[in-house]
Order: structure tokens, then sequence, then C-alpha cells
């Protein structure tokens, strides 16, 4: 198989991978979704003055405060702060949720594309064969 298909299909499917099961959502702490900002993930978080916090890994609610770390830049690189957000001053919370139509997508995808894979090797494997074939007809 040529070298140029095989570096696209990895392209193909690390970037599909990339897409995953989950979605982000945000969702308002005092509206009909507030149960999953309990139940999710919390990747980031909107107070009502506007600022943005996203978290390096995911947060939690500890007596309706969220607790999270931050990045910090520095230089070089950067630190972790811990931050303490009461649920009275969010606006809104990201939260991570699983999505049934990435999974969906994501299984098409990948199938879609072995199945192109598998059918550009047997396309190899023919063309191989006739190549080899002609070389012995005119041997003869």
């Amino acid at each position: 198989m040529k070298r140029r298909f095989v570096l696209v299909a990895w392209t193909c499917i690390l970037s599909i991978l990339n897409m995953g099961c989950y979605s982000a959502a945000l969702i308002d702490p005092a509206g009909p979704e507030r149960d999953d900002v309990y139940t999710g993930k919390i990747k980031g978080v909107v107070t009502k003055d506007g600022t943005k916090y996203d978290f390096d890994a995911p947060a939690q609610i500890v007596s309706n405060v969220i607790v999270g770390s931050v990045k910090i830049p520095m230089s070089p690189g950067y630190t972790l702060k811990e931050v303490r957000i009461p649920l009275s001053e969010v606006e809104r919370v990201q939260v991570s949720q699983f999505s049934a139509g990435n999974t969906v997508l994501l299984v098409v995808a990948l199938g879609a594309i072995v199945g192109l894979i598998y059918a550009a090797m047997l396309a190899d494997a023919e063309k191989d064969a006739f190549e080899s074939i002609e070389k012995a007809v005119d041997g003869l």
C-alpha cells in the first residue's frame, strides 16, 4: 500500500478519535438542567461578573462550592492554582456529557475508514497479482 495513503488513513483515524463520545454543554446551575452540574464532569465555569475559568482536571462540588485547579501561565510553563467558586456566583457551568450522536458518528466513520483501507489493500494485491501474471506471460 502506498505510504501516502497510509498517512492519510492514520490522519483520518486520529482526527475521528479526537471527536470522542462526549460533548461539552453550558448549563445554568439554577435552571432545569441543574442536576447535570452535580452528575457531569465540570470542565469550566463562567461567573456572574463574566470571569471564565477552565479547569485543568474536572472540578467537583463541595458544600455548594465548585473546587478545581486552573493553570496559571509562568515563564517557562505554568503552575496550578486551586480556586473555590460559590455556586451563588456562577452564571454557567461547562460540563462534559455523553453524546449518542457523536458515538454513532465515530463508529460509522471508523468503519468506513477501515473498509476503505481494506479495499485499497485488496486493490494493491490484485494489481500485484496481475503484474506477476504479465511478467510470467512475457517470460514465455
